[in-house]
């Protein structure tokens, strides 16, 4: 062949393959229905999720929504959860992209997830922990945003304090076989409310307008006492509380399969815990005799223990300032300042800087860019 008919031939090749690549690599359309039916389901989580004190489930709610757990409303949502998963393994799979498999499996891990809730774990009949989630947690949950105290996140706030003595009624309704344990958990989360409660609303008072402190300070006092009032209705009630829960193995086998994906037995991840259990003992073991010779670390006294700076050069230590008690709070963070002025001829300069306590222990390092 020609040399330069070849090297033509191969650059043409060569021109036409990105085009050749992107038409592969071009990703197919998603199915309409799955996509139409998670939206819908999100949409209805949004508004029906309980609140959870883990901050991975935590969804932003719609405008002016409040928890509604009344009896009523909890067999409305045990209808719509059959409703959607029966909408759900409906919808036809066939000519579906990996894709859209994928998407399946997901919503139908949400989906199921209504279920572990609301069908196996029965939070609502059994945990009374779990209103306290929803009454105090769900006031958590718009605390913890860093966006602005404007009147409209005050307008939310006031709103679900004062949405907590309902709740609650709505909890003694529903609670038909509480657990002990979760009884007691309850209980000693309430412990000191009000006063906990009384210092929210001076916190709140001092962030927002003064067109929202009344309905605070009415809010408030109204929430501890229904709050008190659960407290002392729990009590009364442990003697004949079950002592235990266990959802069992055919319960958890759900779990991982249509909520976690796991593709494992019962039995396996218990097995694998072992394994995982052993491998961390054995480490731990050899760590320890690793550092048999080796002296305790000195602990940090107390929170008022004071602290310096040491400064290092290449190594070398440069400046060490005089221990400060460090000082700050949550608004303020907690520092300690210090700074030199190094004049020198070092090419290449590597510095450090230790916190070092009096006692002796080093609680922090950073190296520097020069």
């Amino acid at each position: 062949m020609n040399p330069r008919i070849h090297i033509g031939f191969v650059g043409l090749l060569l021109a036409a393959l990105p085009v050749a690549v992107a038409a592969q690599v071009k990703p197919p359309a998603l199915d309409p229905g799955i996509q139409s039916l998670a939206a819908e389901f999100f949409a209805w989580r949004a508004a029906t999720q309980p609140c959870t004190p883990d901050d991975i489930p935590r969804i932003e709610r719609p405008h002016g929504w409040l928890p509604d757990f009344s009896p009523e409303g909890l067999a409305r949502r045990k209808e719509e959860y059959a409703a959607f998963r029966s909408r759900l393994n409906a919808l036809p799979r066939t000519g579906w992209s990996r894709g859209d498999s994928v998407d399946w499996l997901l919503l139908r891990s949400a989906v199921e997830r209504v279920h572990w809730e609301l069908g196996i774990l029965r939070l609502p009949e059994r945990n009374p922990d779990f209103y306290l989630q929803q009454t105090l947690g769900s006031v958590f949950e718009l605390l913890v945003l860093s966006s602005p105290m404007t009147d409209a996140k005050m307008d939310e706030i006031v709103s679900r304090i004062r949405a907590i003595p309902v709740t609650l009624s709505h909890a003694r309704a529903n609670l038909s076989e509480p657990i002990l344990p979760f009884a007691a958990m309850a209980i000693d989360n309430l412990r000191d409310i009000r006063g906990k409660l009384e210092r929210l609303a001076e916190e709140l008072k001092r962030v927002s307008s003064a067109k929202h402190h009344a309905a605070v300070g009415r809010a408030v006092p109204a929430a501890a006492e229904a709050l008190e009032e659960f407290s002392r209705w729990l009590q009364s009630r442990l003697p004949g509380m079950k002592p235990a829960f266990s959802p069992g193995r055919e319960a958890c086998q759900f779990f991982l399969k249509n909520v976690a994906l796991i593709p494992m037995t019962a039995e396996e991840m218990v097995s694998l815990g072992r394994l995982e259990l052993d491998r961390a003992t054995a480490c731990e073991a050899m760590e320890k005799q690793r550092n048999a010779e080796t002296p305790e670390l000195p602990f940090f006294r107390s929170l008022e223990e004071q602290v310096r700076h040491c400064w290092y050069l290449n190594g070398e230590a440069v400046f060490i300032s005089g221990y400060h008690t460090v000082t700050g709070g949550r608004k303020q963070g907690y520092r300690l300042w210090s700074q030199i002025t190094h004049r020198g001829g070092v090419a290449a300069r590597v510095v450090t800087v230790d916190v070092e306590t009096k006692g002796g222990q080093l609680i922090g390092r950073a190296r520097l860019k020069t």
